[in-house]
């Protein structure tokens, strides 16, 4: 088992680092499922990245007994009819699997965290969560084995999930999970079995780092692109979804130089500037298409211009314009001339073409261009020459996909780190009533704000906000008419310092913004500079003033950061720790308290999955409040989260369910909370007995049944006769098992009440001595000299009661004894007829002697 958990530790945390550097959203969760030699399932885990309340990362691994329960953790539930066999089956295909879960459109799908889509390919509907599978074979003393790895991968922007699940073979991640599975660690050739060092550690196949098996993934994929274009591949070739990587595919996409040409190009300046604009790639069937191509220059074919000509190139991207669509054509070697494309002129849905779009420095994107049938509206009938005519106008889409982006040969995936989703989700969120139109114009904004060399940040605010706080911002900022700003214009507006001022409505009102903020304790970070810093101190003053604002810094590589961050789970830990402040730091809470923190936990589910230990924490604060009954409503949410059962959990929850049962009130003032009294102590009864029955008898803690008998002890005292008599006996029972378990103080005297509720004086008198015995509490003392008062005789069981106990370690410090002494004196001198009775007694013969 340790073996097991060492082995899915390391794969999921390699494989974690990989996809957190391709892109820092994504989330893994796995299912991992170990197959013995004949294909019996010998072990079932689910494994995930896990944020501790210091906010440290680490991997929890979690055994589960049934692949059943693994599948729900991945959304998949039996009411869905999903066959597990998809999941065991000797031969995988993730296209199969895919499908498989693709429902008719508008339907729900069934991982619960994909938007619904439908089978068509022309259907584009956000979703941010991809399911895949590979397996390794492995060898274990002398054993192979052969594991099975479900992942989750989440929050994964809508064009990267297209891509990996209709165009497999151009999506950069499928390609980086593929080699992962079959070309990251070292395999015996023979046996095709993943190879463990003596300290039984997997050894990786080429030694090297995350960062640079990601670089070799880059340049493996721009070979794949260019033995893809040298072959005329279309569009059914990305569609196909083998994962059988072969060694002649990967020594043939190594040798191939495109990723080489297109680097060296992006290192070189002209006349000082970084290099910027577009190149075309085009297959030879493409290159032959008459009409296909307008060229405003076409270069003589006897002075080719190659690839390798890094220099000639970067100057004639002078002369290319992304916006106009001018660019260099070209295939994988040569340099044909300075054209637009006439798009018509594709096969829709068949056919494509690659853009390598260079962005600064060192940094470009490759992009995969094609076209698609847009729904025309204009359909209609038309008579002519005695026939009638069905007239349609065919519009296409120019459709972009970025495939890849490098910076500084490191490569990532999605718009320039800039997740559209995240972004239309936050602005919603800040702003309840903006319109689908307005959020994306402003998304284009930051889109196009990334183009500019120098970095920059865009503020959004309502317009009201947005006057008022450039009423205050006047003297350190560029006021202008507020007016709509076309995007093709921001990245020269972001070229002076200072943030450019939107409101809402995508209107602009100023740029050279310098913002004014508070500096607050959690709010920096030491690693970034003074435009991630100041946004923040803006945000946190405009928060403190209740306004709603976005804010984007774009940095000088072209990375977005939004504030407020994305959620994810360290942003839920954040929440839940002010949360918990909150509570903390309040007299008293009320209904409006509740009711705001369960709207922003609301909020934070809508964007990821929010843990067991998350609800936990917050019910410890309430409960630690008093405020049992919301703590009893966070203990059930983090319960619900729960795999298996939490022996932690349901005690909490226990706890919380007798003291609000004791706050309810007394029923003989108020009849009306009978009922609800009554209500909680038989839920509290149904929780201690789920512990009991959910342990084995060496997990069992006295207070298990010492809150079951406390339970059963309140049902009692609400119920009459023989019923009442039942649940007084079920309780005394309990309180005996756990003293079995622990003679504490707190059970004595909890047994004591029970025995006086059942008018058992000399039990009841006996076990306020054993209580105060052990830790001296004034309560039992009270509660002995209180019966004393009642029946002087009591005092006598109490007494025999010392004397059979004091030698168990119990009063080490004579206190019983000295109580006893101080009260046969009163007793004495209330009762002289006892004087004979106590001589008996050795204890009080310094009482006679001094006499």
């Amino acid at each position: 088992m340790k073996t097991y958990k060492h082995i899915n530790h390391t794969i999921y945390n390699n494989l974690n680092e990989i996809l957190n550097k391709l892109d820092n959203r994504v989330e893994v969760q796995a299912c991992s499922i170990i197959f013995g030699e004949n294909r019996e399932t010998l072990n079932i885990a689910w494994i995930e990245e896990s944020i501790t309340n210091e906010e440290k990362y680490e991997v929890k691994i979690e055994t589960q007994k049934t692949l059943t329960n693994a599948l729900k953790k991945l959304g998949i539930s039996n009411d869905k009819k999903i066959d597990e066999s998809l999941f065991l089956a000797e031969e995988i295909n993730n296209q199969l699997i895919f499908q498989s879960y693709i429902q008719e459109e508008n339907t729900e799908n069934i991982i619960s965290s994909i938007s619904s889509t439908a089978k068509s390919e022309k259907t584009h509907i956000p979703y941010e969560t991809i399911m895949y599978v590979n397996d390794l074979n492995i060898a274990i003393s002398s054993k192979s084995f052969h594991i099975r790895y479900i992942l989750l991968l989440k929050n994964i922007d809508s064009v990267n999930n297209h891509l990996f699940n209709y165009k497999p073979q151009v999506a950069f991640l499928r390609m980086v999970l593929d080699y992962y599975f079959q070309d990251y660690y070292k395999i015996n050739e023979h046996s095709n079995l993943v190879l463990l060092d003596n300290n039984g550690n997997i050894e990786m196949r080429y030694r090297e780092n995350s960062s640079q098996f990601l670089q070799r993934m880059a340049r493996l994929f721009f070979g794949k692109v260019e033995n893809m274009i040298s072959e005329n591949k279309d569009m059914s070739f990305m569609m196909s979804s083998s994962q059988e990587i072969t060694e002649t595919e990967k020594s043939q996409y190594y040798i191939n130089p495109l990723f080489d040409k297109i680097e060296s190009i992006s290192t070189r300046t002209y006349e000082g500037k970084h290099p910027f604009g577009c190149l075309l790639i085009l297959t030879p069937s493409q290159l032959s298409n008459p009409g296909l191509i307008n060229y405003l220059i076409h270069f003589e074919q006897t002075q080719t211009i190659t690839l390798e000509d890094a220099r000639r190139i970067r100057k004639l991207l002078e002369l290319t314009n992304n916006e106009q669509d001018m660019y260099i054509i070209a295939d994988h070697n040569i340099i044909y001339g300075i054209g637009d494309i006439n798009w018509s002129m594709l096969e829709v849905e068949d056919e494509a073409l690659f853009k390598v779009e260079f962005k600064g420095l060192s940094r470009y994107d490759l992009t995969l261009v094609s076209t698609e049938k847009l729904s025309s509206k204009d359909a209609r009938i038309i008579n002519e020459a005695d026939a009638k005519i069905f007239q349609m106008t065919t519009k296409l889409g120019i459709v972009s996909k970025p495939l890849i982006s490098l910076s500084f040969k490191y490569p990532q995936i999605g718009i320039e780190g800039f997740n559209a989703e995240q972004f239309e989700r936050i602005m919603k969120n800040q702003f309840k009533s903006i319109g689908n139109d307005h959020t994306k114009k402003l998304r284009s904004m930051i889109q196009k704000a990334t183009e500019q060399q120098n970095g920059t940040m865009i503020v959004i605010t309502d317009p009201s906000t947005a006057k008022s706080e450039l009423q205050k911002l006047s003297k350190q900022s560029t006021l202008i008419q507020s007016e709509e700003i076309n995007p093709l214009f921001i990245k020269y507006l972001a070229t002076i310092d200072g943030a450019i001022y939107f409101d809402t409505t995508g209107a602009c009102h100023a740029i050279g913004v310098i913002l004014d903020g508070l500096a607050e304790g959690d709010g920096g970070d030491a690693s970034r500079g003074a435009r991630f810093h100041s946004a923040h101190r803006y945000m946190a003053k405009l928060k403190k003033e209740h306004k709603a604002c976005v804010i984007a810094i774009i940095s000088e590589d072209g990375m977005v950061n939004l504030i407020p961050e994305p959620v994810n789970k360290l942003t839920v830990i954040r929440e839940v720790k002010i949360m918990m402040e909150d509570i903390s730091k309040k007299d008293e809470l009320n209904d409006s308290d509740f009711q705001s923190y369960a709207e922003k936990l609301k909020q934070l589910s809508q964007y990821t999955t929010i843990e067991h230990n998350n609800y936990f924490d917050i019910a410890k604060a309430l409960y630690q409040k008093e405020s049992f009954k919301e703590a009893i409503n966070y203990c059930n949410r983090a319960i619900s989260c729960l795999e298996k059962f939490d022996a932690t959990y349901h005690r909490k929850k226990a706890s919380a369910l007798l003291k609000y049962a004791y706050s309810v009130g007394n029923p003989k003032d108020n009849p009306d909370k009978k009922q609800e009294k009554l209500t909680y102590f038989n839920l509290l009864l149904e929780e201690t007995e789920l512990i009991i029955n959910n342990l084995n008898q060496n997990k069992y803690i006295s207070n298990d049944y010492n809150l079951r008998a406390l339970a059963l002890t309140g049902i009692g005292g609400l119920s009459n006769g023989n019923e009442r008599d039942e649940y007084q006996e079920k309780a005394l029972d309990d309180y005996n098992q756990a003293l079995k378990i622990n003679q504490s103080s707190t059970l004595y005297y909890n047994r004591a009440i029970q025995y006086l509720e059942m008018e058992k004086f000399t039990e009841a008198a006996r076990d306020y001595g054993l209580s105060y015995m052990i830790d001296y509490k004034d309560e039992s003392l009270k509660r002995m000299e209180q019966l004393f008062a009642t029946e002087h005789s009591l005092f006598f069981d109490v007494i025999d009661m010392y004397i059979e106990k004091k030698d168990e370690t119990l009063d080490k410090e004579e206190t019983m004894l000295e109580f006893l002494n101080t009260h046969a004196k009163r007793l004495l001198a209330e009762h002289p007829k006892e004087e004979d009775r106590l001589k008996q007694y050795e204890l009080f013969q310094s009482i006679f002697q001094n006499e």
